[in-house]
């Protein structure tokens, strides 16, 4: 069940980027769409340097990680790597770019996002301290 939660949270995260990504492109920010582009090319990047994007590998280990309800080391490194990472840089342009969104679905989209990333980097600063 923890494990569900926390890849729910992984991919709400994502998905959340990619809408922020769209969000500042519709709304003619296109400094801050670069800057969230920069980010998701960064983390694809980053996953793709550490062998973890879409191998079978890593579909065993989430596998795995969802019958023991414990964290495999792949599972670990590409939470940690968006966490520590990815969610820092996404934070603050959030931060930065909640100001400039004006209507109030688009408001209140970067605001969940802005805190699912602040709980990101909070989550992800205490696993990597607790190991």
């Amino acid at each position: 069940y923890l494990m569900l939660v926390e890849l729910s949270f992984y991919l709400a995260d994502i998905i959340l980027d990619f809408q922020m990504f769209w969000l500042y492109q519709d709304r003619q920010h296109y400094w801050f769409a670069a800057a969230q582009g920069f980010i998701i090319l960064r983390t694809i990047i980053d996953l793709s340097l550490n062998h973890v994007v879409c191998s079978y590998r890593l579909l065993a280990d989430i596998w795995h990680s969802f019958r023991t309800n414990l964290r495999t080391d792949s599972v670990l490194l590409l939470v940690q790597s968006e966490k520590t990472g990815e969610a820092v840089l996404s934070m603050f342009l959030q931060v930065y770019g909640l100001f400039y969104v004006t209507d109030h679905t688009s408001y209140w989209t970067a605001s969940l996002s802005l805190i699912l990333s602040a709980g990101g980097i909070t989550y992800g600063c205490y696993i990597y301290f607790d190991l």
